[in-house]
Order: C-alpha cells, then sequence, then structure tokens
C-alpha cells in the first residue's frame, strides 16, 4: 500500500506540475505578446510601415510565429516584408492557377539556404521550391506564389534550370515561363551555361520554351552567345538542329525590336 500510495503521490505531482507549467505558459504567452504590441506601437508612431512591414502585419508576425522563428533570426531586423500572391487556402495550396489571389504575405529571410513565406498560417521553405520529380506541380504553384525580383533565390536557381533539361517532362514548359520572370542577375549565367553546354535537350529546351519569354534586356544580353551557335556551331549543334533553332528565336525578337 505504502508504494501504491507513493506512485499515486509522484504521479499527481507531475500531473500537478505539468498542468502548472502549461498554465504559466498560456500566461507568460500572452503577456510577451502584449510587450510586443506596446513596443512595436511605440516605435511605429505615426509610420504607416518599417521596413516594408505595417504595424498590423508586424504584429501578426510576432503572434503567428515570432515564439517558433525568433531562436532562428540572427536579428528581428532581419525581417524582410515580401509581396506573395497567395492561393487563399490555409490546409493546402495543391490547386489549380485560378485560386490564387492577390492577397500578400510575408517572407522571414532565415539563417543559410533556409527561407520561411508565412501565408495565412501556412510555412515553407525555400528548399521547397524545387521539383522533387517531373510531375511536382506543387513545387510550381509556390514559385508563382513568391516574388522573385525580391526573393533571394540564388541558392536553388541551379537545381531550377537542371528541371528544364528535358522539355518532355510534364513541368517544364510551365516551368521556363517561370524561370523567364526572375532576376536578369540570377538566370543569365544560367541561360549561358545551357547554351555552351553541348547538351543538345537542354539547348532546345532553353532556345524554344525558355528565351522567347524573356525581357529585352536579358535577351540582349545573351545574344552573343546565341550569335556563337548561329555563326560557329559545334558539330553536335548542327547534327541536332540547334543551330537552327537559334536562328529562329534570335530572328524573331530582332524582328520584334525593328
Amino acid at each position: 500500500m505504502r508504494v501504491l500510495a507513493s506512485v499515486a503521490f509522484v504521479t499527481y505531482k507531475e500531473w500537478a506540475a505539468y498542468r502548472s507549467h502549461m498554465a504559466m505558459s498560456i500566461i507568460v504567452g500572452s503577456l510577451l505578446f502584449l510587450v510586443q504590441v506596446f513596443i512595436w506601437t511605440s516605435v511605429y508612431g505615426d509610420k504607416a510601415a518599417l521596413h516594408g512591414l505595417s504595424l498590423h502585419e508586424m504584429i501578426t508576425y510576432h503572434g503567428i510565429v515570432g515564439e517558433s522563428l525568433a531562436i532562428t533570426l540572427k536579428n528581428p531586423t532581419d525581417l524582410i516584408h515580401l509581396r506573395v500572391k497567395l492561393t487563399g487556402h490555409d490546409s493546402s495550396i495543391k490547386e489549380t492557377n485560378e485560386a490564387a489571389t492577390n492577397n500578400v504575405g510575408s517572407l522571414v529571410r532565415l539563417e543559410g539556404r533556409s527561407a520561411f513565406t508565412i501565408r495565412s498560417g501556412y510555412l515553407f521553405s525555400i528548399n521547397e521550391l524545387v521539383p522533387k520529380d517531373k510531375f511536382d506541380e506543387e513545387a510550381l504553384i509556390k514559385l508563382k506564389a513568391i516574388d522573385p525580383v525580391e526573393i533571394n533565390l540564388k541558392p536553388i536557381i541551379g537545381d531550377l534550370f537542371e528541371w528544364i533539361q528535358d522539355i518532355n517532362w510534364p513541368i517544364a514548359k510551365e516551368l521556363c515561363i517561370v524561370l523567364a520572370g526572375f532576376r536578369p542577375e540570377d538566370i543569365i549565367p544560367q541561360i549561358r551555361m545551357i547554351l555552351h553546354s553541348g547538351d543538345d535537350c537542354w539547348q532546345y529546351s532553353c532556345i524554344l520554351f525558355l528565351i522567347p519569354h524573356l525581357s529585352t534586356e536579358v535577351k540582349n544580353e545573351i545574344t552573343p552567345d546565341l550569335l556563337r551557335i548561329i555563326m560557329t556551331p559545334t558539330k553536335n549543334e548542327k547534327l541536332c538542329e540547334i543551330d537552327a533553332r537559334a536562328r529562329e528565336i534570335f530572328e524573331g525578337f530582332i524582328e520584334k525590336l525593328s
């Protein structure tokens, strides 16, 4: 009986400690949030935004993910507000493109490669933007949901271009269109690499399905690389008619400029 009483007493103490800890966490968490509201309200004052974040968005950030991500951030100023298009669904983004809306979210830039986009309480890392296989349409939806001009995609840009090596892959054609909208400084080195790679399938995909969607600025930058294929093609480029495809595309956007 003494043993049973001791076990029951210890169990009760453990249960009481757990419940007390949980209750204190609720109280402390609420107080910390109120402190954040007070601090940021004072910091903002009459300002409409700081670092691109409105007061409401800053408080929302702290309310949703502040506690879980604060230890990862080097500094609170590392929080960068970015505009992203959202699908408008909380639980999943495996939806059609028609479901997308013009709502806005925020992105938290963390140390290393990881970055999390806050979208209606849903988070995904920058690595999730890279397709896992040739049927990964979810990754394409995520790529369309971000603003590639504001987000640093250099850590994954090479991985993304690998998925257009074969235009027959289900995601390849649409990915070409998405990649064309990336920052020029990110995609120009990749396009030049492909045009000089000697991989006729990759060159074919790039020339026929990516380059036509590029901005005039990027097209001007890669013109010497296209002219190299047109004027002095390698034996393989000649055999696979890559030079002819390059000429068609080059003449096409030259006509548009004239």
